[in-house]
This record gives C-alpha cells, sequence and structure tokens, in this order.
C-alpha cells in the first residue's frame, strides 16, 4: 500500500517521461529502488557495436529485431543519428580511435591501422587518475583488443561475438566486478564486409539488420545477468551502447552535412534504471541559427552607433567616369559590386536615411545607397544629367534579414554608358543604363550610417552585415547562390570569387566586441581599411563615441550561415561518451587531453537521484 501511495504522488510530477500506469506496473514489481537508496560512484558498462549504423539500428528497432534496445529506450538518453566523427569519411580504425580517446585530434586518419595510435584511451586516463579502479575487456577482434585491452585487469580475447557475451555473463554473475566493463562485438561488422552495409546511401542492408537482431539478444542476457545482481541499484550501472562507425559505403558521397554521410552515422544509448527517455534527433536545416555580435546603427542621440567611417584609405570604392565624347580619354570600364545584408526594425515614416556611401551630402560627387521616404531604397550617384537615382520599388524595412545586391557592370566599347542591375535576396529585380559622364571618384571616405545631418535626427535602427565589395561584376547564379551565405572568408578559396573580394566586413564576429571599429575580413585586409565608429564625415560630427553591439541568434531563411560545431552537437558523438564516462566517475578531464567531448545532461525519472 505504501508503495502504492508514492506511486500516485509521483505521478503528479511533470519528472515522469512515461504514463502512471506503467509506473505502477513497475513498483507493484518490486522493480524500483526504495527512498532512500545509498549509491556507489557508479559503474559503466560498455558495449561497442562495430558497424551497426544509427539508421540500421532505427529499422531494426521499428521492425522488433531489436526489442532489447527497445525497451531500454525508456530509460535512456539515445539517438540513431550519432556521429562517428567531424569531417566526412571515417574508418573502422578511426571509429575505434574517436570512440574510446574522446578526440578526434587522435593522429589516426583514415588510411592508418589502429597499431599506429598513440593517443592514449579514456580507460587508461582513468586509471591514471585513480589506481583503485578496475578495468574489464572483452572482445573478438585481434586489432581492437591489441590496442586498448592491455590496461585491463581482466580481459579476454574471444573467439565469436557469443563467446564474449558469454564471458562478461561469467564475470556479471560472479560475486565481485569490475568498475568499467567493455565489450565488443564484431558481428555485424563481418556481415557488413561479406554482404555491404548500405544498399544506398539512406538505406541500410537486410543482412546488417538482421546481424544487430542476434547483437540484440546478446544484449538482453547480458541485462539479465546485470540486474539480477543483488547489489544493481547501489552499484548504479551506466550503461553504454554504441556502434564505432556506420560501415563501409562503396558509393560516391556528396553530403550536405555530415549528418547525411552514411559512414559517420551511429547508435548511441546512455543507460540508467533511473534514467528519463530522451531521443535526440537530427536538426534540420532550418534550425541553424545566424548567430552575430553586432554593431547596431541608429540615429544620433540615442546612445549607439551612429556611423562607421573609412579614415585611413579614402581611395577605396572610388568609380571613375564610365563614359567619355572624347574617344581619346581614359574612362573606368571595370565591373563593381556592393552586396550586404540588412536588419531593419523602425518604420520611420520620414525623410532619407544613410545605409552606406562614398559621398559628403545628398548631392554632389560619389556615390549612396540610403533610403527614400522609407519605403525605397536607392543607389544615387552624379552622373551627365546631375543625381541619377535607382530605385527598389518596395520597401523591405521588415524587422528581417534581406540581402540586397548592386551590380554595376563593365563597360565595352559598344555602350555609351553601363548597366546597373538590383538584386534582392539573390534575385533579379530591376536594371537601367546610366549615362556615366562623371567621376564617381570622392575623396570622401566610406562609411556606414550617417554622412550628413538630416532635417531631423533619424530613427534608424538597423544592423548592416556581411557587407562585400568585389572588383567585378558578379553573374546572376553566383548572387543566386551565395547572396545569404555568411562567414565568406571561412569558405576562402572555396568561394569562386574569393579573390575579387576587395573588402568584407561581416560585422557580426563575437571576436571583435570591444574593438572600435570593424575589420575587413576580405584577403586584402589592411590597417587602412578598417571602419572606425563614429567618427565626421564633412558637416556631420557624432555627438557620441557610444558604440552598442547586440547579441542576437536568428533562425530565417534568408541568412545561411555556415554549418558550425554547435549544429553537430545536437546530438551525441562518439567522442562525448569518454567525456560522459569521466563525468559519471566524478573525474576532471585535462585540457591538455583535447577531448572534443561535452557532458550531457542526464534526465531522471525516479526522485531518488
Amino acid at each position: 500500500m505504501e508503495k502504492l501511495i508514492k506511486n500516485i504522488m509521483l505521478c503528479l510530477f511533470a519528472v515522469f517521461a512515461f504514463s502512471c500506469n506503467e509506473e505502477m506496473e513497475r513498483l507493484l514489481t518490486d522493480d524500483y529502488p526504495e527512498s532512500g537508496t545509498e549509491y556507489t560512484t557508479g559503474h559503466v558498462l560498455m558495449v561497442v557495436i562495430d558497424g551497426a549504423s544509427g539508421i540500421a539500428v532505427n529499422e531494426a528497432y521499428n521492425t522488433r529485431k531489436a526489442p532489447v534496445i527497445r525497451s531500454m529506450t525508456d530509460r535512456s538518453l539515445f539517438t540513431f543519428y550519432g556521429l562517428a566523427d567531424n569531417e566526412e569519411g571515417v574508418s573502422k580504425e578511426r571509429g575505434w580511435a574517436n570512440l574510446l580517446t574522446g578526440t578526434t585530434k587522435n593522429g589516426l586518419d583514415v588510411n592508418q591501422g589502429i597499431d599506429e595510435l598513440e593517443t592514449p584511451s579514456f580507460l587508461q586516463r582513468l586509471k591514471e587518475a585513480d589506481e583503485n579502479l578496475k578495468v574489464s575487456f572483452y572482445s573478438s577482434d585481434t586489432e581492437f583488443f591489441g590496442a586498448f585491452g592491455s590496461v585491463a585487469d581482466t580481459k579476454r580475447k574471444t573467439s565469436a561475438d557469443s563467446e564474449t557475451a558469454d564471458a562478461l555473463i561469467t564475470e556479471i554473475n560472479g560475486e565481485t566486478i569490475s568498475d568499467i566493463v567493455v565489450a565488443q562485438f564484431g558481428g555485424v561488422q563481418q556481415i557488413g564486409e561479406q554482404y555491404g552495409f548500405w544498399s544506398n546511401e539512406t538505406t541500410p542492408t537486410n543482412e546488417v539488420i538482421d546481424a544487430i537482431y542476434d547483437v540484440d539478444a546478446f544484449i538482453g542476457k547480458i541485462m539479465k545477468a546485470l540486474e539480477a545482481r543483488p547489489r544493481y541499484v547501489q552499484e548504479n550501472w551506466l550503461v553504454v551502447i554504441t556502434s564505432s562507425y556506420g560501415g563501409v559505403y562503396e558509393g560516391n558521397v556528396t553530403p550536405a552535412s555530415l549528418y547525411d554521410d552514411p559512414r559517420l552515422n551511429s547508435f548511441m544509448m546512455l543507460y540508467n534504471s533511473r534514467f528519463a527517455s530522451k531521443l535526440l534527433q537530427r536538426p534540420g536545416s532550418d534550425e541553424l541559427q545566424y548567430k552575430f555580435y553586432s554593431p547596431y546603427f541608429v540615429g544620433p542621440g540615442q546612445k549607439a552607433t551612429t556611423n562607421a567611417v573609412m579614415t585611413g584609405n579614402t581611395e577605396f570604392f572610388n568609380m571613375g567616369k564610365r563614359w567619355s565624347s572624347n574617344p581619346d580619354e581614359e574612362v573606368d570600364k571595370s565591373g563593381y559590386t556592393i552586396q550586404f545584408k540588412m536588419f531593419d526594425k523602425h518604420g520611420d515614416p520620414w525623410g532619407n536615411r544613410n545605409i552606406i556611401s562614398k559621398r559628403y551630402q545628398k548631392a554632389g560627387t560619389g556615390w549612396q545607397l540610403m533610403f527614400s521616404n522609407n519605403t525605397q531604397v536607392e543607389f544615387a550617384a552624379n552622373f551627365k544629367e546631375g543625381s541619377s537615382v535607382f530605385r527598389l520599388p518596395s520597401t523591405r524595412r521588415d524587422g528581417s534579414w534581406h540581402s540586397y545586391t548592386l551590380v554595376i557592370k563593365e563597360v565595352d566599347d559598344t555602350q555609351k554608358g553601363d548597366s546597373i542591375l538590383f538584386y534582392l535576396d539573390g534575385k533579379y529585380q530591376m536594371g537601367c543604363k546610366i549615362d556615366g559622364s562623371k567621376d564617381m571618384w570622392t575623396d570622401a571616405p566610406l562609411a556606414i550610417g550617417h554622412t550628413f545631418s538630416p532635417d531631423r535626427p533619424s530613427q534608424a535602427n538597423l544592423y548592416i552585415n556581411d557587407l562585400q565589395f568585389y572588383n567585378v561584376a558578379l553573374p546572376a547564379d553566383i548572387i543566386a547562390e551565395y547572396h545569404c551565405t555568411t562567414k565568406l572568408d571561412l569558405l576562402g578559396e572555396l568561394y569562386p570569387y574569393w579573390n575579387n573580394l576587395v573588402g568584407y566586413y561581416p560585422n557580426d564576429r563575437e571576436d571583435d566586441i570591444g574593438l572600435s571599429y570593424l575589420e575587413d575580413y576580405s584577403k586584402y585586409t589592411s590597417k587602412d581599411k578598417r571602419l572606425y565608429f563614429n567618427k565626421p564625415v564633412g558637416t556631420f560630427t557624432p555627438t557620441d563615441d557610444y558604440v552598442t553591439r547586440r547579441q542576437e541568434s536568428i533562425v530565417t531563411d534568408k541568412v545561411c550561415p555556415l554549418i558550425d560545431d554547435s549544429y553537430y552537437k545536437t546530438v551525441l558523438n562518439t567522442v562525448d561518451l569518454s567525456y560522459q564516462i569521466f563525468q559519471w566517475f566524478g573525474e576532471p578531464v585535462d585540457s591538455s587531453w583535447n577531448f572534443d567531448g561535452e557532458g550531457w545532461a542526464l534526465d531522471y525519472v525516479s526522485l531518488n537521484n
């Protein structure tokens, strides 16, 4: 009766990850630990299943060919989309190395045998941290046994998976047992090598799935023996079941992300009788966040960034006379492109607002990109007939990121002038001919934000990020493909127009917080091309030097951030398991070991934790 009352009370709490009926059944079968149970520091059982991809285990799970693993998910943190490496391609040996050393920086590449591994395993490091800790090791693979079994206090090289299971169960049935027990099963790997691991890059072979059924049966016998130990609950077992990699794939692999590489796809499970169930799914491409630490451009008096000015190189991005009636006069025939992303949150209904310029005033020599009466983005320059204005017909001041691209095409001998093209979010909007008989050359500095005193203080409220200047007219297909891409400097030569990117100001880097300027991240970077905050331009003088940077993370289809490590840390990685085991034993991790893994918060379903 006492247990029944306890069950009803516990069901009232949200910490339960399963129904009250299920908990009642567990309590009535007397499997649940009593209140006040004392737990030891902990024990670990690690089961390594070579070549069992997460997708294959998931298929076995769904077709009832992995009933034991399926039952264990009720008390597990687990994933079918774990990663065995942080780069494309992995071998069985490198999969072992990543898993057992806790780092991908272990010096073993995909072409090396495990006998060339020099980085110590987490087993060795744990024993060095605690000389009283005992390790048992069972494996039918000679290479695996030789590379990692030497540190074990109890070890056995077996001839088959069935013998591995029997040897492990024998130890479990004994009175004493090691603190860490490692068992490696190679049957799935052998079947995969014989029949193939994958039918295609998303479909495992039936033979591999059937082989997982056999290993699942061994795990069932092992868990039955483990849970029958008289002090099983007090020993506080963390059961780790993991594959080392996803198996060999013979076809061509061109994954959009590491999650799409079948060779990296791994199954991982952390089980304890007190854990709540939690399935880690692979993130979708729409879950990539644009994380930016950006200067916040607002109008005077709002105590934030007013402008950013290139004070060193006043000739940067000058454009010359585009046409002359005198055939002997030299003209500027080059192409140019200006591209940037803008997030504008304020709907100021009145007045012109500067965005990017090389100009002192609203008229005169030079050029200017600006808002026009809050409804249009316009390009203004001094041409033959005075100030030529090119306006994008609709506003995008909607509180979302948008990319703007202005292309000034190269002048050829057949043109009187040249073409200017405007793209919004990578799509062509409009274009026109301009008759450039006057220079767009000026000693005015390049500037973001205000360059003149408007009729009233501007209420601008925006970010201008990923500002790019090219010495060539970008073609439409490149604009369409890359308009939303960030961190072009990390792509470097992989970006087709990297050598033509003469000025690049991402304006979104955490590393730049605290600087008094925006850094040029192009290959042509120099101190003279820095954009300093809140500097005088012409008659405009900022009232203070206050600069505000905003830290935000936004998911949007208008910005395509490069995939970073955080995208791959939403699921378990094999390198996490070494770190997790260190945490289980309460042992610190030395930074010199270069562990790549991270510890995971483990949700408990029991209040006795």
